[in-house]
């Protein structure tokens, strides 16, 4: 008996002028996570939804409605239709869900749905596939399906935005193996393939709490009593080079082995043992210079999550989803932030993919710059190119400097009605003869 890894893609447009596409996370049979446009975030009932596994999706619409939902074996419209279901003979283990959307031009998202299957057809082998479906929000139908064969039993993968921070890359870990290979998405489409071999089995990486690298270009999973970093090559979609990142107290409760980044990637959060308790330890990142610690007492986390409003969520075994939230760079812990009623045995958030207030800057001919949003959709952008030039409000701009020379790029996201970020980088544009300019992000 094999085991079968099936990825989903979802994809579909969107208005991106109302964007509220992160403001409902699917959490029960009946409860959902709503974000609001003030700031707000409560927990209310919707009826009529079932499913199958702990491992739970939704997507919403541009109003912030429910467009689909579903679980490990079922794709959903907002009315409870099934749209694509795997078949009844295969059995189902539980993997998260993992969502992006497309941050090139952000009309479009993708669900990567990870699902080990194994058939029991007389013996025979299951089939190794990574399946795309296209979705269309308007409509609520599945406009088209893509499946890509493969000859891998895999049980360990990682999503990453590659260089330019426009596309992604789908790295795929064989198990007990050294070797592995990478899917270089853009636009929905499969734009590069690359096999290679790693120096080292990440047999430990497989079915544990993956987060990766605010810069994209490191990989961290918590395992046991340590969490371990991966360095990931971004331009060519190779993983190389692992080795300990952090070690747990050995005091610490054995099922709080969480951890989080800050909304700016200037912080690590890490449920650990400290001061003779259990907490939530707040470090600088990357050096682990130790901020502040949140006491949880005998507390349970089982996930923890950056959500769409720059807070950290946190899955707690009282009855409550603890919230981390930031005023003026100052972070405190609210253990009962939003009362549930959810009882699963395990309760997952979705995995979004990395979402940090962030840019990227590409040069495009001499001295024009594209710069690139990063993180997630937001109430409204605000550029200033540190030229005295024109601000921009569009998600991500171009611009022409009129000199060569060294420049601070700031970027104020209003996340909604009440919190804004701030992002500066300092770039050197260089008014050279060749082709293509140097730009450095620093």
């Amino acid at each position: 008996m094999k085991s079968l890894l099936i990825f989903f893609l979802v994809f579909f447009s969107l208005n991106v002028c109302a964007q509220k596409e992160f403001y409902n996370w699917l959490r029960s049979s009946n409860e959902i996570v709503k974000f609001s446009d003030n700031g707000e975030t409560q927990i209310t009932n919707i009826d009529n939804i079932k499913l199958n596994d702990l491992s739970v999706f939704s997507i919403s619409d541009k109003y912030g409605n429910l467009a689909f939902y579903g679980d490990n074996t079922t794709i959903y419209s907002n009315e409870g239709e099934i749209l694509w279901q795997i078949d009844n003979r295969i059995v189902i283990h539980f993997h998260p869900n993992y969502v992006a959307y497309n941050v090139k031009n952000k009309s479009e998202f993708y669900l990567m749905f990870p699902t080990e299957t194994r058939f029991y057809l007389g013996g025979k082998p299951g089939e190794y596939k990574l399946h795309f479906f296209t979705l269309n929000v308007d409509t609520k139908e599945i406009v088209s399906e893509k499946i890509v064969n493969y000859d891998n039993l895999s049980s360990a993968f990682f999503v990453l935005k590659d260089a330019t921070g426009t596309k992604y890359w789908v790295c795929i870990v064989k198990k007990n193996s050294k070797e592995a290979e990478s899917y270089l998405f853009s636009d929905g489409e499969i734009e590069n393939y690359v096999s290679f071999t790693i120096n080292q089995e990440l047999t430990a990486f497989i079915n544990y709490d993956t987060k990766i690298s605010p810069d994209q270009k490191k990989i961290y999973v918590s395992y046991n009593e340590e969490i371990r970093e991966v360095d990931f090559d971004n331009s060519t979609g190779k993983i190389t080079n692992q080795s300990i990142f952090y070690k747990y107290n050995e005091n610490k409760n054995a099922n709080n082995s969480c951890f989080e980044f800050s909304s700016d990637g200037e912080y690590i959060f890490i449920t650990d043992y400290d001061n003779n308790e259990n907490a939530i330890i707040q470090y600088k990142y990357p050096t682990l210079e130790k901020i502040k610690s949140f006491s949880i007492g005998s507390i349970t986390v089982e996930d923890m999550l950056l959500g769409p409003d720059g807070n950290i969520y946190i899955s707690q075994k009282n009855g409550y989803y603890g919230v981390i939230s930031e005023n003026q760079n100052e972070y405190t812990y609210n253990p009962q932030a939003l009362e549930h009623k959810n009882r699963l045995p395990l309760d997952l958030f979705p995995k979004y993919i990395r979402y940090l207030q962030n840019f990227n800057c590409i040069n495009r001919s001499c001295l024009e710059t594209e710069f690139v949003y990063l993180g997630f959709p937001a109430k409204s952008y605000q550029w200033d190119f540190g030229d005295n030039s024109k601000k921009s409000t569009e998600i991500s701009p171009k611009h022409t400097y009129q000199n060569a020379g060294n420049y601070t790029v700031t970027l104020t996201v209003a996340l909604n009605d009440v919190e804004t970020k701030t992002i500066s980088k300092n770039i050197t544009v260089e008014n050279i003869t060749a082709p293509v300019p140097t730009i450095i992000c620093e």
